[in-house]
Parts: C-alpha cells; sequence; structure tokens
C-alpha cells in the first residue's frame, strides 16, 4: 500500500530532518522518500497542512483486559481506542487474569495483537501473581519480548525481593517500572489527604505514603547500582525527591498521568466516581508542581492511564467504586491544552515519542527515508469539545466529556496503514 502525507512539518527533535517541510511518502510500510512527491496514482493521501508529524507516540500504561476482563476492555477495543488517541505503540499492564508474570502469557500477548494497527508490548509482573512474595520469571519473559517489568498499580512493600529483582535484572539489562505507594498509609483511603477529604469527610490518602516509597526505591537503586524507573508520581514532596537524586546524578526515570496535571482533588466534591483515581487526584499545589516538573526534566514522560472499568464498578456509591478512567483517546489532547503555555512542540512530541523509548530501551522510529514508518498526525491548533463521540474503548468510564481541548491527533501511520481519527 502507498501513503502519500502531503505538506507535513516535521517534529523530531533528535532526527536529522527535524523541523522540516517536506511531503513523506510510504510504501510497504516503510518511508520511501522524504521531499516533494507528486500526486500519485494508487496512493492514500492524507494532506496535514496546519498539523505535524512526529515519531508515533507511545503510552506506557495501558491495560489491555485481555485476557480475564474482557469485560472491560479488549485488544480490538484496545487498539481502536489507542488509534483515535494518536498513538503508535502502547505497553500493556501486567495485572491480568492469568497475570502476566512468565513467558507463556508474554507469547500469548504478542499472538493474540499480531493483527493489530499499532505495536503492544508487554510488560511483565516482576512478582509472581503480582503478590509480593517471589520473582517472576523475568529472564524468560525478557526473551518472550516483554519490554519492562512491573508490578502494575500493586506497590511492593517487600524491600528484600525489589532489591532481589534489581540484582536480578541487572545481569540482563532488564528495566524495572514502580508505582511508588506505601499500602499501610494508603490503605482504605478513598481521595487525597488534605482540607478537601476533611471537608466531604472522606478518609484521605496521604502524600507521604508516594514520597516514602519513592525514597526508599531510590535508595534500593543506589545500592545495587541499577537505573530506576517511576510513573504515576502526583506529589511534589516525591517529584522533590526524585529531582535531588537527579542532581545527584543518579540515573532515575519519572513518569505523571495526564489527569494530575489536568485535575485537581476539588474535581471530588460532587462524589464523581470517575475522578476517583489512583493515585488520587492531589491539592493545586501538586499539580503545579508536576507541570514545573515536567518543564524541567525531572518529569521525563507522561501516559494517559487507560484504565477501563465497567458500568457495574462505577456507577455505585463512591465508597465502593473502583479507581481509574479510560485515557487513551483523550491524552495527547488534554496534555497540550495544558502544557502549550509552558512547552515547545520538541518538548511535547519528546515527552509523548522519544523519552519513554529511551526509558525501556527500545528505538525511537525517527522520520528517515529507509526506515519503518510508525507516525503521529497532530493538530496543535485544532480546537473541539471531547464527547462521546471520539469514545473507542469498550467501556465509558472517563471525565473529559465535555472538555474544551487545544490540539488533537488526526491520524496514525503504523503496521503499513493510515488510520484517520473521528473529527
Amino acid at each position: 500500500m502507498r501513503i502519500l502525507l502531503k505538506n507535513c512539518l516535521l517534529i523530531d527533535p533528535e532526527g536529522k530532518h527535524h523541523q522540516l517541510e517536506a511531503d513523506i511518502l510510504i510504501e510497504e510500510g516503510r518511508i520511501i522518500k522524504i521531499g516533494h512527491v507528486d500526486q500519485l496514482e494508487h496512493a492514500e493521501v492524507l494532506d496535514v497542512k496546519g498539523s505535524v508529524v512526529m515519531p508515533g507516540a507511545m503510552d506506557l500504561n495501558t491495560f489491555s483486559g485481555e485476557p480475564g476482563f474482557e469485560e472491560k476492555e479488549n485488544l480490538a477495543k484496545l487498539n481502536l481506542a489507542a488509534l483515535q488517541g494518536g498513538f503508535s505503540s502502547i505497553c500493556t499492564r501486567s495485572d491480568l487474569f492469568p497475570a502476566v508474570d512468565q513467558a507463556g502469557q508474554v507469547s500469548f500477548l504478542q499472538k493474540a495483537s499480531a493483527q493489530s494497527d499499532i505495536h503492544i508490548r508487554p510488560l511483565g509482573a516482576i512478582s509472581k501473581g503480582l503478590k509480593g512474595e517471589s520473582l517472576s520469571e523475568l529472564y524468560d519473559m525478557h526473551l518472550a519480548g516483554a519490554v519492562a517489568f512491573c508490578d502494575a498499580k500493586k506497590a511492593i512493600s517487600n524491600l528484600k525481593l525489589i532489591s532481589l529483582a534489581m540484582q536480578y535484572v541487572k545481569s540482563f539489562g532488564g528495566k524495572l517500572l514502580f508505582f511508588a505507594d506505601e499500602p499501610m498509609l494508603s490503605k482504605g483511603g478513598q481521595m487525597n489527604e488534605g482540607e478537601v477529604s476533611i471537608h466531604l469527610g472522606m478518609k484521605g490518602i496521604p502524600a507521604i505514603a508516594e514520597a516514602m516509597a519513592v525514597k526508599r526505591i531510590l535508595d534500593l537503586a543506589l545500592y545495587n547500582q541499577v537505573p530506576v524507573t517511576f510513573f504515576g508520581l502526583s506529589v511534589g514532596s516525591a517529584i522533590d525527591a526524585i529531582r535531588q537524586a537527579k542532581a545527584k546524578g543518579q540515573e532515575v526515570y519519572a513518569g505523571a498521568f495526564v489527569h494530575h496535571i489536568y485535575f485537581n482533588e476539588t474535581k471530588l466534591s460532587d462524589f464523581n466516581s470517575n475522578y476517583k483515581l489512583r493515585p488520587p487526584l492531589r491539592a493545586e499545589s501538586d499539580r503545579l508542581k508536576l507541570i514545573e516538573a515536567i518543564k524541567d526534566g525531572t518529569i521525563d514522560f507522561l501516559s494517559a492511564d487507560h484504565c477501563p472499568e465497567n458500568i457495574e464498578n462505577k456507577q455505585v456509591e463512591f465508597d465502593y467504586a473502583e479507581t481509574g478512567m479510560i485515557g487513551l483517546e483523550s491524552a495527547l489532547s488534554a496534555s497540550w491544552t495544558i502544557l502549550k503555555q509552558h512547552l515547545s512542540l520538541d518538548q511535547f512530541v519528546a515527552l509523548w515519542s522519544v523519552n519513554i523509548r529511551k526509558v525501556i530501551e527500545i528505538d525511537v522510529p525517527h522520520i528517515e527515508e529507509g526506515l519503518e514508518a510508525e507516525l503521529s498526525i497532530f493538530s496543535p491548533e485544532h480546537i473541539f469539545t471531547f464527547s462521546k463521540h471520539h469514545r473507542k474503548s469498550l467501556s465509558d468510564n472517563t471525565a473529559y466529556y465535555g472538555e474544551a481541548f487545544t490540539g488533537k491527533a488526526l491520524g496514525v501511520v503504523s503496521n503499513g496503514k493510515l488510520s484517520i481519527t473521528t473529527p
């Protein structure tokens, strides 16, 4: 199949054609020419004037649902949700049923997603059954194609197990990702601990639960002389610890979820369970500190935190509702809406397309002749209101309906196919 993208502005911060205005010709999934290309017969042509073409956006923390929770999400719907949001690649979480804790589960996900329009890369569990008691088959999963290891949002309290995992992956270059939480401090909490939780009469989750976990894992990583990555950071005190570690030369990477830079804890005042998240929405001061951390490079990457839940688990009393919201369809738009006044397009593309691949050491899909075409098309000036019309996920749990966004994904080129998003 031939694909011709006309009037592109290439944003590829570390590529040889960065900020070039050109056409891109793609044949059989590879970039054949970058430059002026006349209109061709038997080609799918898209004029993207006014938009940018960037290396395909990637998400680190995506709940696939399949296998085990297909009533919430399945790989076919996940594929559509990712394309609608402008993602060419996603990493699927390990907390499936059964948990992705051995090579067989990694192989299943790869085979089940082989026909997807996007690249689906499995994350393996650090501990067997995500119980935090014994190590999973890390090396076997690495050989089977797991790109990194993480116990999803189940924090590991067993420090000896964390240290052992660090020592073990060091032998083959495996990457560990950590969700920072101290479960005994956050247990039973419904929202961020603070004035709002007191006013609403809800048990809070203290910021120190995240900050303590970050500091302990940083110390273990330094002791074992391994790089470490945190995802879903939400409080300023944890960010401060990361910033200090980086300043001392420690190899540490950090990520945040889009909703933590878009919303704050006051959204829970009407007990809408779509705002019930993990980690919880924090104070406005924390939200602003996250944005500052993105600006100064303390936060290396963002994630949609796509967390589908069926209606039976969300439209219940707030105390009993599950945490999470879907996010793939809205993440690029929501994050650019907030960050456009703080970041250049170069920095924005680095957050979504470059840095996370560097963290887990997979190749960045640069926009160059001869390379595979893995591209996202993004219109930074496009203003629209996000609605059910844009949802492709099997689940409907989002707090973004009705939000006015600036910036929209227009399409994705991946696996030899051009996919155009819903207007």
